[in-house]
């Protein structure tokens, strides 16, 4: 926990974080809030009656947001309270983060819309990393704040540093235009609620938040996590941006974050656009060819991701040239991950689901150690106890720490959405994508093995083994073997 020395503060009988500005303090205090109330103002952020639930983790940011708003709520005409999602991710100091939250709303007279929720246990039903888990949680407890109308809007202390990170992160990642813009400043809960989660500190530096609160004598809880390098964010943050900066261009973060709002507002003229040109992508299975072909090129890309988007068509930019290519040449055709075909005639392109293909059926089977099962449609799997030395010949990123396991193992066919965190990688990723890298055909699968410790998945086929299971000593090795072959190469 942050602590710094004296400002002053109105002393009426309850606190109301009306702030006196003076001397220098006062320079850098008028500086945040200035700024934030001229953010308000440009992006129509809050109309007077709003009941703001501002979102307070205990970090710096979101301290900051909450003292600011608190100096601005009467002249914005706004009615504060808090909100703060308990997410037992770091056991004690989670509860420290609630209790200093549920202090500070109470020192100034706000309500607290507390909620505790088991983000570990989320991620682990979810198969996702905490981070998302924590994520999905958070952004469903607003929603739900929202859809209640207990609050109107939720606001939330994403800063210009953020805004910087996010669109470094995805330029690496690759992303078009509509990815650079990143965080907006506002936006719809959900595609069903129509109420604003909203990001005031946009433009706010967070080198001046915690200037801020310094002046304010105001403490703020420090996350450990956020210094763990494991996270690529976290490397961003204090990796590369600082590099960046230092080698190339000391004002990099303004000009990410000017990317970002050049990028929002193309989005939002293209947006304009593509609603005069839907008649066409009315009927998908029958668009009008020569009159699409007639429209420019970055027209005909955009008019593509925006069916798809409405189809629920998983595409990235392969796929958009694919199609385009598609379309140019009468009587191509092509099948698309996801279950859909597209073709042309001269006169149509044609974008249609396919026909359901007969799918292999579920299993569920104990994994005999030692020994082999046979799994659909024509494989085998089997086990061998490997000890140390003979374990040590062996990549241990290709077997199975036994001490760690919960036998007997379960062996069945993947499920969508599951997600797997292969030795190696540097986080879970969803096993649909993990087989996309792989080329592993659609078709395949459905029936696809992986194998269980308990309810983890430690090992699919093809893949090394879950990270933090591979053997050093006692091993379990694995092999998936066709039918007729049970003496074939390791997968």
């Amino acid at each position: 926990m942050q602590a710094e020395p004296d400002s002053t503060l109105c002393t009426s009988a309850v606190p109301c974080g009306r702030l006196r500005k003076t001397g220098n303090e006062g320079c850098t205090i008028l500086s945040v809030i200035e700024h934030l109330h001229a953010y308000i103002r440009t992006h129509a952020l809050f109309t007077p009656g709003d009941r703001v639930g501002v979102a307070v983790s205990g970090g710096a940011d979101s301290v900051a947001l909450l003292r600011a708003l608190l100096d601005l709520r009467s002249e914005l005409g706004i009615v504060l309270s808090v909100v703060h999602l308990h997410h037992r991710i770091r056991g004690a100091e989670a509860d420290a983060d609630a209790q200093f939250v549920s202090e500070l709303a109470k020192k100034f007279d706000l309500p607290l819309h507390l909620y505790h929720a088991d983000v570990p246990r989320h991620s682990k039903n979810e198969k996702l990393s905490l981070e998302s888990a924590a994520r999905n949680l958070r952004y469903a407890f607003f929603q739900r704040l929202l859809g209640e109308n207990t609050c109107d809007k939720i606001a939330t202390a994403h800063t210009l540093d953020d805004q910087a990170e996010t669109v470094l992160l995805r330029i690496l990642r690759g992303t078009g235009t509509r990815g650079l813009a990143a965080i907006p400043p506002l936006r719809d809960a959900s595609p069903d609620l129509a109420a604003r989660i909203v990001r005031p500190l946009l433009s706010t530096r967070r080198a001046q938040i915690e200037e801020f609160l310094r002046n304010l004598n105001q403490p703020w809880r420090e996350d450990a996590s956020n210094q763990d390098p494991k996270h690529l964010r976290n490397r961003i943050r204090h990796e590369l941006l600082p590099l960046l900066e230092a080698e190339y261009n000391p004002a990099l973060r303004q000009s990410l974050v000017n990317l970002a709002e050049i990028a929002r507002a193309e989005e939002e003229h293209w947006d304009t656009e593509l609603a005069d040109l839907q008649p066409l992508v009315a009927n998908p299975a029958a668009i009008d060819r020569p009159n699409f072909l007639k429209l420019p090129l970055a027209l005909q890309r955009r008019l593509l991701v925006n069916l798809a988007d409405r189809l629920d068509l998983p595409i990235a930019f392969g796929d958009v040239e694919r199609m385009l290519h598609i379309a140019a040449n009468p009587g191509a055709e092509h099948e698309f991950e996801g279950g859909w075909r597209v073709a042309s005639t001269r006169q149509h392109l044609q974008i249609e689901p396919l026909q359901p293909k007969a799918v292999n059926p579920d299993y569920s089977l104990d994994l005999p150690l030692p020994g082999a099962i046979a799994v659909p449609p024509a494989l085998t799997l089997k086990t061998t106890l490997l000890q140390a030395p003979e374990s040590s010949r062996y990549n241990s990123a290709t077997l199975l720490a036994y001490d760690l396991l919960e036998l007997p193992l379960r062996v069945r066919n993947w499920q969508p959405g599951e997600r797997f965190w292969p030795a190696g990688s540097k986080q879970a990723e969803k096993l649909k994508r993990l087989f996309q890298e792989r080329h592993i055909p659609a078709e395949a699968r459905s029936s696809w093995p992986v194998v269980l410790s308990g309810d983890q998945i430690v090992w699919v086929r093809g893949f090394p083994v879950a990270s933090g299971f591979q053997a050093h000593s006692t091993a379990v090795l694995i092999e998936a073997l066709p039918v007729d072959n049970r003496e074939s190469r390791n997968e």
